[in-house]
């Protein structure tokens, strides 16, 4: 009987020990497709709308109200660029829920700058710039 104890003891021992790198793996690879799948999403953004970036992550994914047309006034500064919402620039399966395609793998939201487009994560320990964060590609 102590052996069977022992044994169920130090199997479950080995099964803790192995799945905390399985999950921090898990945690890392989505947050890395995330940041892929965001980035492709902000760069379509930029390119429709004349080289600006989205002010906020939401304009990927919500419709502004403003139908997609390009500025056809001479006078305007966006003269010959698309104007108003021409997404969605994310996949709807992705962008389902409003705030989850924020946040990465721990469930914090990405920081993202919305003059340069850069996006990254603050990583496991969810304290940003002391090395385990994780940028976009």
């Amino acid at each position: 009987m102590m052996l069977v104890i022992l044994a169920i003891s130090l199997a479950a021992v080995l099964v803790l020990s192995l799945a905390p790198p399985s999950i921090f793996l898990t945690r890392t690879v989505q947050t890395r497709d995330r940041l892929s799948d965001l980035k492709g999403a902000i760069l379509k953004y930029y390119d429709d709308h004349g080289g600006f970036y989205p002010v906020l992550l939401d304009l990927l994914v919500l419709d502004e109200g403003i139908p997609c047309e390009i500025d056809n006034d001479p006078g305007s500064p966006t003269y010959q660029k698309l104007q108003g919402w021409c997404g969605p620039y994310l996949d709807p399966v992705f962008a389902e829920d409003a705030n989850d395609f924020q946040t990465d793998g721990w469930g914090t939201l990405f920081e993202y700058d919305p003059l340069t487009g850069a996006m990254n994560s603050c990583g496991p320990d969810l304290s940003c710039g002391n090395g385990d964060d994780i940028a976009d590609p």
